[in-house]
């Protein structure tokens, strides 16, 4: 470790050599001159002129009252993040249409980011300055269709508005970078939990359903109380693996099990679930220097299925579903295996009929835009496409129509068109660079804890991106909203890292 520097778990701390940095008349600054330099850039509220331009302190009342506020807003974020993951879509339709407790949420977060004093900081970034051009974007081809879809226009929107929530979480933590280490303890907590939990969440939400209170959402069917997708399941066991993989918490074999089991249902019912959870981890172990301890987890993980599937094979009759309804899907190995299968050829019906449904799908709506005249335009945030486009399913046991292609890619071509899918893509493409640029800079200078931190926010935040490209998950807040916190926590977690020598250490 590096001379000079405190310790402490996730701890945030600024220790910086004197003489280290100069200003721009070449003078040596000091450790008050750095944190005073940093403070003017990242909480400009924090100092303001006085007459005679001598910068003083803030008003110790009004920075009082702000901290109080933004705290207690802390509070309110992470248990509503907490709602989500733990009772879902029961959970994301409490409220008073269409004040949601999303939507209640992004407001009162809106007057917390006024009062932290963040100023235009948050767009310090590339990744912030072409997420605010794409939510731009995107009121510009959502206006025009409110008075013809009426709500529906603004629902479609939120998969890209509700990136509010990103500014929202770099306001916060420009204000109090400790705050970083917060979130990090409460997620561990949690993320323990819900692992532990899994399992049965898992079986009572899928064979128990029926049995689980219902009430009426805006638009009349039935919601369940307590229901999940299985995507939501692969995600975040992902951010939980990604958290124990990189030595950010120590795990017990109990939550190994409860892990394997609950990865192996979410994997059965959706290849999305499968792929979400999979590919973060592996990517996760290569760049972290973690594939000798991720091999033998794995390990003992194919003996224990190998078991299974020994016992699944003599004592249980395997059988194929025809229809395009993951639920219908058996729950066992030998479905895991068959999905996997499924990606690389069609020996698989059930599972070659549901990706032949979505190729179809995504062929049109790329006919229609990138060879047609939706090319710069989109058909808009409102219209139902699965309607326009010919590929509304029944609508069965009261669950709501269909409304986008099953892919967050080809739902933002569908909607804003070429120029919506590039700045998409382009905000994708930066925030990845940000942080792992960030993270390769932290390994290099021997800040490991730094590297994981970061490694693990973005393989968080990707494993919700491959889930929603084969899924709707991130047109609902009970996806969308936690992938936004994690891309502001994101940009917010690099820029403190870039902006002084801090370093989170055991």
């Amino acid at each position: 470790m590096p001379a000079g520097r405190e310790t402490r778990r996730y701890g945030v701390l600024i220790d910086v050599p004197q003489g280290a940095l100069t200003n721009a008349h070449g003078r040596s600054l000091s450790r008050s001159d750095v944190n005073v330099e940093f403070q003017s850039l990242m909480h400009p509220m924090n100092m303001y002129e006085a007459p005679g331009n001598a910068p003083v302190a803030q008003a110790p009342a009004l920075h009082a009252l702000s901290r109080s506020l933004t705290d207690w807003y802390c509070v309110l974020l992470m248990s509503v993040l907490i709602g989500y993951v733990f009772i879902g879509k029961g959970f994301a339709y409490q409220g008073v249409p269409p004040l949601l407790i999303g939507e209640a949420t992004l407001l009162a977060g809106l007057v917390s980011y006024l009062f932290s004093g963040a100023g235009l900081a948050p767009l310090a970034t590339g990744a912030a300055r072409l997420l605010a051009v794409l939510m731009a974007w995107v009121v510009l081809r959502t206006l025009p269709y409110f008075g013809e879809f009426g709500m529906d226009a603004p629902r479609d929107a939120v998969v890209v508005m509700y990136g509010i929530f990103a500014f929202i979480v770099m306001a916060l933590l420009i204000e109090k970078k400790a705050r970083l280490n917060s979130f990090l303890a409460v997620y561990g907590v949690a993320a323990t939990l819900f692992v532990l939990a899994s399992p049965v969440m898992f079986v009572v939400t899928r064979f128990f359903e029926a049995y689980i209170p219902t009430f009426p959402a805006p638009s009349g069917e039935p919601i369940a109380l307590w229901s999940f997708r299985p995507g939501q399941f692969g995600v975040h066991l992902a951010g939980a693996g990604l958290f124990a993989l990189l030595g950010l918490q120590t795990v017990s074999l109990p939550w190994l099990g409860a892990f394997l089991a609950t990865a192996v249902m979410a994997s059965a019912t959706s290849r999305g679930a499968m792929l979400a959870l999979v590919v973060p981890i592996g990517v996760a172990a290569v760049l972290g220097g973690r594939v000798r301890q991720l091999a033998g987890i794995l390990g003992y993980c194919v003996a224990g299925l190998a078991v299974v599937l020994v016992i699944e094979t003599a004592f249980f009759e395997y059988r194929e579903v025809d229809t395009l309804s993951s639920y219908d899907r058996p729950i066992g190995v030998r479905q895991v295996i068959a999905g996997v299968s499924s990606m690389f050829d069609g020996s698989t019906a059930q599972l070659s009929q549901t990706k032949e449904w979505r190729l179809r799908w995504w062929e049109i709506i790329q006919e229609h835009t990138l060879r047609g005249p939706y090319f710069w335009t989109g058909k808009g945030f409102g219209i139902n496409l699965a309607t326009a486009d010919g590929f509304q399913q029944p609508n069965g046991d009261n669950q709501p129509p269909l409304r986008d292609p099953h892919s967050v890619h080809v739902t933002m071509l569908a909607r804003a068109g070429v120029p919506g899918l590039v700045l998409w893509l382009g905000m994708l493409g930066a925030w990845t660079w940000l942080l792992i640029g960030s993270m390769f800079h932290a390994y290099g200078r021997g800040e490991r804890k730094w590297g994981d931190v970061l490694l693990f926010i973005h393989g968080y935040g990707m494993a919700v991106i491959i889930e929603s490209s084969f899924d709707i998950g991130m047109a609902g807040p009970m996806m969308g909203i936690p992938f936004w916190c994690l891309f502001g926590l994101g940009i917010a977690a690099a820029m403190i890292y870039r902006s002084q020598p801090v370093v989170p250490v055991d």
